[in-house]
């Protein structure tokens, strides 16, 4: 029988053990195996995070949806009232009733399109938001009443209101937004625990004169006094009454600005 001699016999052996060791080594279907694993585990983890994005997006876009429904109650009561928005304080008729002041609430004002325009205080509430902090009762005031008792009780409504618009107003006027702090309802704050702080303070809903509404950043959080929605193209406070000129007309000291209750 035909035998190897000692140094072939050692090649060949070598020789097997290098072809037997890429079967039992890391192949690349191995590796590929491991990374996908690695990217199935990571998406996973980033999971949680995109649903709740998901989630507050979701809230978002129904707290636009039912601020625009508020606008369209406000312009279906305009052209029963000479094209004005509500303006008075509740009263038996609003012809004769006292304007608003700023000791009023946004409440008062949004009181009149009760039950007519609208019957529902379920779009005035935000989810989330420390100035509606429960689900609303939806008792109304009888349509013979002459103050505000059980319409948008106080807790029932999370928007403020400017006043002293009509529906011919300049349509890039702001008429309601999410309502900011407690101390200022024009500027929010990024405690979501606190009045103003619905969205972490980085966003807010506005709705305008024309019907149109925006989910709109609010800038930096660095200084709590700073943080309030820019007007597009310029650097002040959307909601400022004092930064009408002659060449820019905006809101005026006439159109106060009304927190909730």
């Amino acid at each position: 029988m035909f035998e190897l001699s000692p140094a072939l016999h050692t090649y060949w052996s070598v020789d097997k053990e290098i072809s037997v060791k890429p079967n039992e080594s890391w192949t690349p279907i191995n590796k590929g195996a491991a990374v996908l694993i690695a990217i199935i585990v990571s998406l996973i983890s980033l999971l949680p995070l995109a649903i709740s994005l998901a989630q507050k997006r979701d809230k978002q876009i129904k707290d636009l949806s039912n601020a625009r429904k508020i606008v369209l109650a406000l312009k279906d009561f305009a052209m029963d009232h000479d094209g004005e928005f509500p303006n008075k304080e509740p009263s038996a008729d609003y012809t004769g009733a006292d304007d608003l002041t700023s000791a009023n609430k946004s409440n008062d004002a949004f009181w009149w399109l009760f039950p007519v325009y609208l019957t529902s205080e379920e779009i005035f509430i935000v989810r989330g938001s420390a100035w509606s902090p429960s689900p609303p009762d939806n008792k109304l005031d009888s349509p013979s009443s002459v103050e505000r008792v059980d319409t948008l009780r106080e807790g029932e409504c999370a928007y403020l209101y400017v006043t002293g618009l009509n529906d011919t107003s300049n349509p890039q006027f702001p008429v309601l937004a999410d309502a900011g702090t407690a101390s200022d309802v024009t500027v929010y704050t990024n405690n979501q625990k606190e009045k103003g702080g619905i969205w972490h303070g980085k966003r807010a809903i506005v709705i305008f004169v024309d019907g149109s509404g925006w989910i709109m950043p609010v800038n930096d959080q660095a200084d709590l006094q700073a943080a309030f929605i820019k007007r597009p193209g310029h650097g002040y406070n959307i909601f400022d009454n004092s930064a009408s000129t002659s060449y820019d007309r905006w809101l005026t000291p006439a159109n106060l600005i009304l927190p909730p209750e």
